[in-house]
């Protein structure tokens, strides 16, 4: 279970969310959506301990997630980013094992998408040595945030949540709206 109590976060001196509390439970999806700018993907790394609250906590399990929690947290997180623009990609990562390291989402991808198309997103998540994205059932994953996913993730996302893994996903996507057991939209301030 993943909660955010009280959170409040400001980009250059403004507030995007204050506030914002929210439960979300093991063996669950929860859809977090929103107008584009509200502060999903923000969001999505607040969860994960990549960027601090200005104010508030998020927990799991009980744990707060620190600066030196968050890489333990990471290791039972499975973190599908938002999709990059081949365009926007400026390194050459390893991509040797990208059924590994992509947790699972590679050979779904792959069905739904050309291969170079699903290839280049897995360069971007390759190259992000925070996380350790293998297959979640090689792990002990207990988290899934997905940031923006393909509507071709569903059945694998609720799978997830299935198998009793806290599944949250950033989307405006109405089939996610739609399927979620939770929704929550954040508003702009």
């Amino acid at each position: 279970m993943l909660e955010l109590k009280d959170a409040l976060l400001e980009v250059e001196g403004k507030p995007l969310f204050q506030r914002l509390s929210l439960m979300a439970r093991d063996g669950q999806m929860t859809c977090i959506t929103g107008t584009s700018g509200v502060g999903k993907t923000l969001l999505a790394r607040v969860m994960v301990g990549l960027h601090p609250l200005d104010e508030g906590y998020v927990s799991i399990d009980g744990e707060l997630i620190t600066p030196l929690s968050a890489p333990v947290f990471r290791k039972m997180t499975a973190y599908l980013p938002q999709p990059v623009e081949p365009s926007d990609i400026e390194f050459e990562p390893d991509t040797s094992d990208l059924e590994t390291v992509f947790g699972g989402f590679a050979n779904q991808r792959s069905r739904n998408q050309n291969t170079e198309s699903a290839r280049r997103h897995s360069e971007t998540v390759v190259s992000n040595p925070a996380f350790d994205l293998r297959p979640p059932v090689k792990r002990n994953i207990s988290l899934v945030i997905a940031d923006d996913p393909d509507v071709s993730q569903i059945e694998y996302l609720k799978s997830q949540a299935i198998q009793g893994r806290t599944v949250i996903v950033m989307s405006q996507r109405h089939e996610y709206i739609k399927t979620a057991d939770q929704l929550i939209t954040l508003e702009a301030i």
